[in-house]
């Protein structure tokens, strides 16, 4: 592979994803320790944003060890979202949890192609800038939205 990477060393990469489904099985407690739905949530996204400035390190331990809180924060945002976004839906929940849905997968069909397109036309440090950025403007919203409620 690229870079000198074995097909196991790529294969490990996927450990993260067992940290995100323990994530999630623990979320209620998570929630619980964290003291709501609310701080939950940000602290997912706090989580994700701090990890994901890890990936500017050339080091690809770093990268490796960057996935692991990465995985946990990300699966923390996906578990506490629907919960997040229906407790702010005062009436019209049905459609708002179907324009939730709707979100989540388009943007998880976008998500699998349009970030190739930027890591190819402007490269990982843009394109984990980008991530960073989408990441501190879904912060920004999620707290507003907290104060709010």
């Amino acid at each position: 592979l690229e870079g000198g990477v074995s097909p196991v060393q790529a294969g490990s990469m996927y450990l993260g994803f067992l940290v995100g489904v323990s994530t999630s099985i623990c979320a209620p407690r998570i929630i619980s320790t964290l003291g709501g739905e609310n701080r939950a949530f940000i602290t997912g996204l706090c989580v994700l944003l701090v990890s994901a400035a890890a990936f500017f390190s050339p080091n690809p331990w770093h990268l490796f060890l960057a996935l692991f809180p990465f995985c946990a924060g990300f699966f923390l945002v996906q578990t506490v979202g629907p919960t997040f976004v229906n407790a702010r839906a005062k009436e019209h929940r049905g459609i708002v949890n179907g324009l939730y849905i709707s979100f989540y997968y388009a943007g998880g069909a976008l998500g699998s192609f349009v970030p190739g397109l930027v890591y190819n036309a402007l490269g990982w440090e843009v394109f984990i800038g980008l991530l960073m950025a989408m990441l501190v403007l879904a912060g920004f919203f999620a707290f507003n939205l907290c104060k709010k409620s």
